[in-house]
């Protein structure tokens, strides 16, 4: 399973000094929460510092905002590769996700905490990948809500080929939890930049996110 780290930073020198930090971790991709009220009580970096930042690794963008008939479309002006919303984000999912894929970016679909996957389902055959919060979507550093490794079991059993991950309350513990139900990705945020060391943080929930028949195995 791969552990993807986030950033959720209320200043641009924030954010390219985390991107910079995490340059020197190789990950696959690197996932920035973009919070604006009322989908949130509080808010994060917006639109012009995104454009502005400066980075090698894929920017996956994890949008907790509303947006207005069209107002989607400023986003897929920016470097990145995914753009994930909600369906309560836009007043058309199917519209907005087809206008993403239109600008060659892939569009992602994240379940609140108190969504149901049976809210969701019509929609997973136009998507690329699935984002479900184990926390309420807004602040970082929330626990981890082990209800959510359910609603992974109940997409895998769609037998829809479709990433699924896990974001919010990842650390070591949850992040093997994850990996264990089936989940293909964890975004780990506050684990990594709350510890002394971010790099063997990284590295400690990369370790856990190995499932158990895997580590035995070592």
């Amino acid at each position: 399973m791969e552990v993807i780290p986030g950033i959720q930073a209320a200043t641009f020198g924030e954010a390219q000094e985390k991107l910079e930090k995490l340059e020197k971790l190789e990950p696959d991709r690197v996932h920035i929460d973009v919070v604006r009220p009322p989908f949130a009580a509080n808010s994060t970096i917006g639109f012009k510092e995104i454009k502005k930042l400066k980075t090698s690794l894929p920017i996956y963008l994890h949008l907790m905002a509303i947006f207005e008939k069209g107002e989607l479309e400023k986003w897929c002006t920016s470097q990145a590769k995914a753009l994930i919303f909600y369906l309560k984000s836009v007043p058309d999912f199917r519209e907005a996700a087809t206008g993403v894929r239109l600008a060659e970016k892939k569009v992602g679909l994240a379940i609140d905490l108190d969504e149901t996957i049976h809210q969701i389902e019509p929609f997973l055959s136009g998507i690329d990948l699935v984002l479900l919060l184990a926390v309420k979507s807004g602040r970082a550093g929330q626990i981890f809500d082990s209800k959510v490794l359910e609603k992974v079991g109940q997409i895998k059993n769609l037998d829809i080929a479709i990433p699924v991950g896990v974001d919010g309350g990842i650390k070591v513990g949850t992040a093997s939890a994850a990996a264990e139900s089936g989940a293909d990705f964890v975004v780990a945020n506050s684990a990594i930049w709350q510890s002394a060391d971010y790099q063997k943080a990284f590295e400690g929930l990369k370790r856990d996110a190995v499932p158990d028949m895997e580590r035995k195995s070592f």
